[in-house]
C-alpha cells in the first residue's frame, strides 16, 4: 500500500487551504465531535480546521484568533443560540471573516447548524448544513442516534456535515486523492 495523501493547492495559487471553525464555548462538545468527522477531509486535502482549543496558555487569544481568520480559506460557522449571543463572535470574528471574504473572493463560508437558533441573523442567503431527509437544513442535535448504545448520539448529523463539506470541497478544489491505494 502506498500513501497518496497530498496537499491540494487553492485554485490559481500554490497555497494549501486552511480552515477555521467559529463556535461558542458552550458548543465545544459538539464541535469536538464534529472535528473527528472532519479528519478524513483534512487528510485527503492536506490541511486542518483550526479552532481556539489550540491556543496555549499565556498566548494572546484574540490576536491568535484574528491571525487564523486572516489565513483561512474555509470557515465553518457552528451555529447555535450561544453563537448568536456571543458579542465577541458577532462583533469581532464575523466581522473579520466578512472582511476576509471581501479580500479573498474564493473563501468558503459554511454555516453548520448545531442547535436550534435563528437562521436569518447571520448569512441568511447561505445554505446551512446538514440537510435532513427532506433536503432542508436540520440542527445536528435533532438527528437520531445511530443506536441506543452509541457514545455519540448525534453521529448521523456530524456525518451529514462531513459529507456536505466534502461535496463543497470537491466542487471547489476538485476530487481529493485517496488516502491509500493498492
Amino acid at each position: 500500500m502506498s500513501n497518496t495523501t497530498s496537499t491540494i493547492p487553492l485554485p490559481g495559487t500554490a497555497a494549501k487551504p486552511h480552515g477555521f471553525i467559529c463556535y461558542a464555548r458552550e458548543d465545544f462538545g459538539l464541535v469536538k465531535a464534529l472535528r473527528l468527522h472532519l479528519k478524513s477531509i483534512e487528510m485527503q486535502y492536506g490541511f486542518e480546521f483550526w479552532c481556539d482549543e489550540r491556543i496555549d496558555g499565556g498566548e494572546d487569544w484574540k490576536k491568535m484568533i484574528l491571525a487564523q481568520v486572516a489565513q483561512a480559506h474555509i470557515f465553518l460557522l457552528a451555529m447555535s443560540s450561544d453563537f448568536l449571543a456571543s458579542s465577541f463572535i458577532m462583533k469581532t470574528e464575523l466581522e473579520a471573516i466578512t472582511q476576509r471574504r471581501k479580500v479573498e473572493a474564493s473563501t468558503l463560508i459554511i454555516p453548520v447548524w448545531l442547535r436550534p437558533c435563528s437562521r436569518t441573523a447571520v448569512y441568511p442567503n447561505r445554505q446551512w448544513i446538514p440537510a435532513g431527509e427532506n433536503g432542508r437544513p436540520k440542527p445536528i442535535v435533532e438527528w437520531p442516534p445511530i443506536d441506543q448504545n452509541h457514545l455519540h448520539p448525534h453521529e448521523y448529523g456530524h456525518e451529514a456535515v462531513r459529507h456536505a463539506i466534502h461535496n463543497e470541497m470537491e466542487k471547489f478544489y476538485g476530487p481529493a486523492p485517496a488516502l491509500f491505494d493498492c
